[in-house]
């Protein structure tokens, strides 16, 4: 049996689709604020310092000219991944979320996973009181080995808002998706 804190074993090049809840599958995003903290977490992990504001500006999530600038300056003090990690897909639901990434080095997701999910539960701590695991253990991290699994984790992941509990959600419109940039 693996030891509980085994570190995860990733590939060089590897393509995954990445994914966690929250604990007891509570809710991880409660407003839009709360998806769009997430998006821009990972805007600002994942884009070059030189396309950031730019690529700030189109999030799904309005910020003005002063907090737009605010969160540039911010993350000149955050590693930036834009060399080490690919972003495909992602889908944030209420109570988890889906991302497909591919790597750079064997370690790049595990560094890139540890501070987004740290910037996110510290956010969300500072908001909501909570004190404790956000998240339901690990992250899970399943290796894409070919086109024809590609295409299918790239068709579950955006269909996921389909399926919401508290009504169906047309996965085309649907704001916390990247189906919607691709449609």
């Amino acid at each position: 049996m693996p030891a509980r804190h085994e570190r995860k074993q990733f590939i060089s090049g590897g393509i995954y689709h990445i994914f966690d809840r929250g604990i007891n599958k509570q809710e991880i995003f409660h407003s839009d604020d709360d998806f769009g903290y997430f998006e821009n977490s990972l805007t600002l992990y994942l884009t070059s310092p030189d396309q950031l504001l730019e690529a700030l500006g189109h999030s799904t999530n309005s910020l003005s000219q002063i907090q737009l600038k605010n969160l540039v300056q911010r993350s000149l003090f955050l590693k930036n991944y834009s060399e080490e990690i690919n972003l495909h897909a992602y889908c944030f639901m209420p109570n988890h979320y889906h991302l497909l990434v591919q790597q750079s080095s064997e370690r790049s997701i595990s560094l890139f996973m540890k501070s987004l999910q740290t910037r996110y539960a510290m956010y969300y701590g500072k908001k909501y009181g909570r004190i404790g695991p956000l998240f339901q253990g690990r992250y899970k991290g399943i290796l894409v080995e070919n086109e024809a699994y590609y295409n299918t984790v790239l068709e579950y992941i955006h269909q996921n808002p389909a399926e919401l509990k508290f009504g169906t959600q047309n996965p085309d419109t649907y704001l916390w998706s990247s189906k919607r940039a691709r449609t």
